[in-house]
């Protein structure tokens, strides 16, 4: 037996290394990776708009691109510009959560100590999407506003359509 291979075999690594062969597995790691992005880019988008000065506005308003009209069309409605973002982004962080919660059972055997998988579960999910998917994306957008904006103005009239029933 090599002296590396027991850490594999105890503990909470238990069975990890095969799991991650796992086609469900991988799946699920590109999905949660795909979702924490998605997350990302609409909490920064919260900020981006909403960090608008006049002078940007005016700049919008000179632009003729799709974009820009879209950015200005977004923006003459600030209350289900939020709620659309709020409800995206909500259902989003619900589907990390539940993604990560399944990634968690497959990987880890927590039946001997439930509480800890429990603790352990909410500790790394909330630090994930609070630095990752909220605090990052805002420091981010709010010092580059304009660009984030721009870059998220069609597919937050895609989302605004989409949620429409609910915003």
């Amino acid at each position: 037996m090599k002296p590396g291979y027991q850490i594999f075999t105890t503990g909470l690594a238990t069975g990890i290394v095969p799991a991650l062969s796992d086609p469900q597995i991988i799946l699920g790691f590109g999905i949660f990776i795909l979702l924490l992005i998605g997350s990302a880019l609409i909490s920064g988008s919260e900020v981006a708009f909403f960090s608008l000065r006049p002078e940007d506005i005016e700049k919008l308003k000179s632009d003729k691109s799709k974009k820009a009209k879209s950015v200005l069309t977004l923006f003459s409605n600030p209350e289900k510009l939020l709620s659309t973002i709020l409800v995206a982004n909500n259902t989003i962080n619900i589907a990390i959560v539940l993604l990560a919660a399944f990634l968690s059972t497959k990987l880890f055997d927590f039946s001997e100590n439930p509480v800890l998988g429990f603790i352990i579960n909410i500790v790394v999910i909330t630090f994930t999407l609070l630095f990752f998917g909220e605090v990052i994306p805002k420091v981010y957008s709010s010092r580059a506003h304009m660009k984030v904006v721009l870059l998220m103005a069609v597919p937050i009239t895609i989302l605004e359509r989409l949620f429409k029933p609910m915003t």
